[in-house]
């Protein structure tokens, strides 16, 4: 709850530690926890950050979300870039 109350508020570092907590403590929905974190920041961040939403800051947002996920399904970028070549 604290974490996607965070994230709503648009506090994504404090969301971000919370979801890992969260992780932390029920490892067997680990997997939720991450997604969840890497769906909500890829749609909410930019909303917050739209002032600031140049390219690079578009890809840091994307890559952050890309890693959760990738967390979640347990894939490391390089067998993700090997699957997706």
């Amino acid at each position: 709850a604290l974490a996607s109350f965070s994230m709503d508020l648009g506090r994504f570092n404090e969301a971000e530690q919370f979801y890992n907590k969260a992780a932390d403590v029920d490892r067997e929905n680990a997997a939720y926890y991450w997604s969840e974190f890497a769906v909500n920041y890829r749609a909410k961040a930019p909303v917050v950050m739209e002032k600031f939403l140049d390219d690079k800051t578009k890809d840091m947002i994307a890559q952050k979300a890309l890693s959760y996920a990738l967390k979640a399904i347990d894939l490391t970028k390089d067998d993700a870039k090997r699957l997706l070549q």
